[in-house]
């Protein structure tokens, strides 16, 4: 057996002033006066929460009801009482206070009546029924009737007798029986139990059986003046509470107890949730909240309710466990909470979520920072634990310090080292909230030697600001403003610059051409680039490239022979097209290439001979057509290639002499049409041979049209697997001259 709690409610009440006393301790007296009674107003509304909760722990005795947990509740690290939660019923509180203290001395003078705390409590009566008890006397209304602290029902009235017998019919007739009586009227459903109400007012206790019509006085919360006070008396409810195995026992002031079982394990019905808390939300975020039930079966239920906006939906695992998925709305976001039923059978428990507004504002979302290193300041104002994350690539350079302030308005302090480089560098710092997600972001950029940062108030006027020494030397431009074609002529006539940083202009395009043939290295496009226009950097010296995501088109030839362009090429998610010969012959590129499902356009040519990507080639949904050696000779592409269901044509050469596939070629359902030398290799001799892929499958169940060499004409493929009930339609030239084993598989 563990105590879990032994208190009492009390309060200290005597206070006396004689005809003697100091006058100099006149406003502690005030003070200790008004401190009291501040108390007293909050023991008030704590006996009124715990008269509450006895009045639902007698009817969890009625109903025969089960406790399935007593949690504590904590202030400030202190535990101030305890929620006890049902098997059926909702959970209460109950507040318990600290033993009253020895009142104060008085000065001599006339005795003064002791402030006194009302006991209320339960007392079952010989009929059976808890009626409300009042310092250990029944509670009675105005008619001196006891007052039921829990509602029973009406009973059923007596079914009707039966009707007489008719009379006796005449001679040779036999008399008709007597119709049945009626049923009687059921009876009326019991009243509920009355809830008393305390309050004070003018230093008095008043109680209220009527749920607050009508009060009646029951004495002094507050001590007249008066000889030295008694010790306070010990008021309230609750003596004691003891959790056993089995059951959990409520001893109340007059040493009456109510016990309740506690819930066995197959009985037990509870959720518990992965965040406890207050969630902390931001506007148009998705949240996933995950949950555990205790005591399901197969056929528990969960539900949500949201509100205010909120949308909430189930995703469960199974019948014990899952995740609440809750969407805030994308305007007017404030407090709101999700109702959370779990029903088994007859048994059903309600949950709430609570959701509260994230706030992390930031003093600035752009920091620039010196060349030469320094240590600078943002200013953070938020409701919510959060952390600060620095790109792993830029902690070289960027650092936090260790500590800040554990208040809501705090200090971030970053210190950058000195910039080796030619060209500005950027890191973007997210501030994540404690769910994870990004709720402010701040962009660092930091200055480079030999850079000059210029803005251009009237697009074309750029030379005004570069004297001819520095058009001579100048390495670097950061550029804002406008900017126009004259422009980027100017910088094609800087012979030693080498980095050109355009990401904050004001411009959402750029010249077509504007960087054709230049010597200029590196290239930072602007942040809110719609389009890369038609040969753009054809035959530049551009050495990498990152593509804003705000751009939807890649224009033709764009960066045709750019043979420095190194790297990894990521095209953003919001790509609609890319242009023909795009990366005609972009040789240095590497890794992997994913074409976007927002990619619904592909020029011909447009990945010709960039022989250097060295991982897999995979494509979105977005396209229909695969367009004339769109990837011919990109002989350094990997693994498997599967082509989307979405795609009904593949045109001439588009995958000639990618010689490097190894894997599986998989054709989508939706092909209709397969071009001339699409899947084969050229030798010296100008024979189609097979790819290597090792096993070929095809989902369209009528066969596409193809030419003699769509997958080479010398030799073939060794498998072909086609939908089941589909080989008699594959089994005919050119399908059977290209493949050595034709077999009908499920997909």
């Amino acid at each position: 057996m563990k105590k879990l709690l032994c208190f009492l409610f009390a309060v200290s009440v005597l206070s006396g002033c004689g005809e003697d006393y100091d006058d100099s301790a006149l406003t502690g007296r005030v003070d200790d006066l008004e401190n009291r009674v501040s108390k007293l107003e909050e023991l008030c509304k704590q006996m009124n929460t715990n008269i509450s909760s006895l009045q639902a722990l007698v009817n969890a005795l009625q109903d025969n009801d089960y406790i399935t947990g007593v949690t504590p509740i904590t202030k400030d690290g202190e535990t101030i009482g305890y929620t006890i939660s049902f098997a059926k019923s909702a959970p209460i509180t109950i507040y318990h206070g600290e033993d009253g203290k020895d009142g104060q001395d008085g000065k001599p003078g006339e005795d003064g009546n002791d402030g006194s705390t009302p006991i209320i409590g339960v007392k079952q009566d010989t009929d059976g029924v808890y009626y409300w008890t009042l310092n250990g006397d029944w509670l009675t209304d105005d008619s001196g009737n006891k007052i039921q602290a829990e509602g029973r029902d009406g009973t059923d009235g007596k079914p009707g007798e039966d009707g007489n017998d008719g009379q006796d019919g005449k001679p040779g007739e036999d008399g008709n029986d007597g119709q049945d009586g009626q049923d009687g009227k059921p009876g009326e459903d019991g009243k509920d139990g009355i809830t008393p109400q305390l309050k004070i007012e003018d230093g008095d206790w008043y109680v209220s059986y009527n749920d607050g019509a009508s009060w009646t006085q029951l004495g002094k919360a507050t001590g007249d003046k008066g000889e030295p006070g008694e010790p306070g008396q010990a008021g309230g409810i609750f003596k004691d509470v003891e959790e056993t195995d089995d059951s959990v026992i409520f001893t109340l002031n007059d040493d009456s107890t109510i016990t309740i079982p506690k819930a066995t394990a197959s009985e037990t019905l509870d959720i518990v949730f992965g965040n406890t808390d207050s969630i902390n939300v931001l506007p148009d975020k998705t949240y996933e909240i995950e949950y555990t039930i205790t005591g399901a079966d197969e056929n528990t239920l969960i539900e949500v309710v949201a509100q205010d906006l909120y949308k909430a939906s189930v995703s469960p695992t199974d019948y014990r466990s899952g995740k609440i998925i809750v969407t805030t709305p994308s305007a007017d976001l404030g407090a709101s909470r999700v109702l959370v039923f779990v029903s088994k059978g007859t048994n059903t428990i309600m949950r709430i979520l609570n959701f509260v507004e994230s706030v992390i504002l930031v003093s600035t979302n752009t920091v620039e920072i010196a060349a030469e290193g320094e240590t600078v300041q943002v200013e953070v104002e938020t409701n919510v634990t959060y952390s600060v994350e620095i790109p792993e690539a830029d902690q070289t350079w960027l650092s936090i310090a260790e500590t800040r302030a554990a208040t809501h308005k705090e200090t971030l302090t970053f210190t950058a080292q000195a910039n080796p480089n030619t060209t500005y560098r950027y890191s973007t710092v997210n501030l994540k909230d404690d769910s994870g997600l990004i709720a402010q972001s701040i962009l660092f950029a930091q200055k480079a030697s030999g850079y000059k940062t210029v803005h251009v108030e009237t697009a074309g006027t750029l030379e005004n600001y570069i004297s001819a020494d520095e058009k001579e030397k100048l390495i670097g431009l950061k550029l804002t403003g406008k900017l126009n074609t004259f422009d980027y002529d100017f910088m094609r006539t800087m012979p030693a610059l080498e980095s050109v940083d355009l990401a904050q202009i004001d411009n959402t395009t750029i010249p077509a051409s504007c960087f054709k043939s230049s010597t200029i290295k590196i290239v930072i496009l602007p942040l809110n680039l719609e389009a890369i226009p038609d040969n753009a950097f054809k035959e530049s010296s551009i050495t990498s490239i990152e593509i804003p995501g705000t751009v939807l088109s890649i224009g033709a030839s764009a960066f045709e022979g750019c043979s420095s362009l190194a790297g990894n090429l990521v095209l953003p998610e919001g790509l609609q097209t890319i242009g023909e010969r795009a990366f005609y012959q972009c040789e240095a590129l590497t890794g992997s290439l994913h074409i976007p499902n927002s990619v619904t356009s592909l020029g011909t040519y447009a990945f010709y001979e960039c022989s250097g990507f060295t991982g897999s080639l995979t494509f979105g949904t977005g396209i229909t057509t695969i367009p004339e050696y769109c990837f011919c000779n990109c002989s350094g592409f990997t693994g498997n290639l599967v082509i989307p269901d979405q795609v009904t044509t593949i045109e001439g050469c588009a995958f000639r002499d990618c010689t490097g596939f190894n894997g599986y070629l998989t054709i989508g359902s939706g092909i209709k049409q397969i071009g001339t030398d699409v899947f084969c290799r050229l030798d010296t001799y100008n024979r189609r041979w097979p790819l290597y892929f090792t096993k070929v499958y095809c989902k369209a169940t009528t066969p596409p049209d193809v030419s003699t060499s769509s997958f080479g004409s010398y030799s073939a493929y060794s498998y072909l697997g086609v939908p089941f009930g589909c080989k008699d339609a594959y089994d005919k030239d050119p399908w059977t001259s290209r493949f050595t084993a034709i077999e009908e598989i499920e997909f």
